[in-house]
């Protein structure tokens, strides 16, 4: 093999692998960390809703003026 080919190829596969260490690291470290879980599993305050989203109150602040 040639010793630039050789050079060129060392080079290129040494980013290749910094670039996929550097994504699975945020991946499967970074992100769940941050999440306290792991993406897609149910958090504790999910799981205890029985009610839905959207059937719940929404506590709007109103503005009450006097007339």
């Amino acid at each position: 093999m040639n010793s630039h080919l050789k050079q060129f190829v060392t080079q290129y596969l040494s980013i290749v692998f910094a670039t996929f260490m550097s994504v699975s690291f945020f991946a499967f470290l970074a992100i769940p960390y941050n999440l306290g879980t792991t993406p897609g599993e149910e958090t504790t305050s999910q799981m205890a809703s029985p009610v839905p989203v959207t059937a719940q109150k929404s506590e709007t602040p109103t503005l009450k003026l006097k007339a």
